[in-house]
This record gives structure tokens, sequence and C-alpha cells, in this order.
């Protein structure tokens, strides 16, 4: 049921967007360091890219523009983002870089604070020289993707973005 559900989801999200690209998926477990310290130290994901072949590790496709805007999905109660893999995959054929986090499995705070890190974690994973996703990534264009608890931070998150400092 919740594969059924899950593909109604994703179906309901692209269907405004378009046609897909039809991007061949690549993915790559990462494990990168919060450079923040609050949350977890370390930021582990699923990232689902467009790639020249389908597969793990497989090079990442050349974007016309030359980047790739990022959606981080953020994961439902008791669950990992690696369990949401057709809306990775969706994502991805769609021409974005879907990170997948894995961190904060039962605590709401500590998914906000991993989050939120993320966005550190990305900008140094795109300057990293040798790095995957060195220059590939589009640090202007990262947005945020929720399932249920995951939705929920997300909310949270924006919220603490527009408080006043």
């Amino acid at each position: 049921m919740r594969s059924l559900w899950v593909s109604a989801l994703a179906c309901t999200l692209f269907a405004t967007v378009g046609p897909a690209q039809n991007n061949q998926v690549g993915q790559l477990d990462v494990a990168w360091t919060n450079l923040t310290g609050a949350g977890t130290p370390v930021l582990d994901a699923r990232v689902h890219y467009p790639s020249l072949t389908a597969g793990v590790g497989v090079p990442i496709l050349p974007s016309p523009s030359g980047r790739y805007p990022v959606v981080v999905f953020l994961h439902g109660y008791g669950l990992l983002g690696s369990e949401y893999t057709r809306i990775g995959e969706t994502l991805a054929g769609f021409g974005f870089i879907a990170v997948m986090l894995n961190t904060a499995q039962f605590d709401y705070t500590v998914m906000e604070h991993d989050a939120r890190a993320l966005y550190s974690s990305l900008a140094d994973e795109n300057v990293r020289p040798g790095g995957f996703f060195e220059g590939v990534i589009q640090t202007d264009r990262v947005g945020l993707l929720g399932h249920s608890m995951g939705g929920a931070v997300l909310a949270l998150s924006l919220i603490h973005i527009s408080e006043p400092t």
C-alpha cells in the first residue's frame, strides 16, 4: 500500500511540471560532514541524479546549464529517505539532483537541524576539488520536499528561516 501511495504522490507532484526529460538516473550513497555543529555529525543520504547510464556511482550527465537544481527530501517518521526511491528517481528524471536525507528517523528537532545543515554541506561538496558533485550543484536553487514528519519539519524550517534575528 505504501508503494502505491508514494507512486500516487510522485505522479501528483510531477503532473504539472511537464513531460519527463527521460534522463537515466544514477544514485550514490553519501555521508557528508555536518559543518554547522547542530544535528547529527554526519549527514547520511542517498542522492539520485541525472546520469549518462543508470546505476550506482555512474557519471553525472552534463547539464546544458552546467549545474542542476537540488531537491532535499525529508522522510516520514520511522523511515529513511532511501526508502523513497521512486520519488528520487522521478526527480532526477526531471533534471534535479535529489538528496534523500537518511538521518533523524524519530526526532523532529534533529531532522530540522540536519535539513538546515545540509545546505552548507551541499555548498561544500560543490567546490570540493575532485569531489563527485564538484561544480554541478546549483546552490542558489535548493528546495525542500517532505513526507509526513518531513513535511512538518519543512514547515518548521521555513518558519525559522523567516524569523527575524
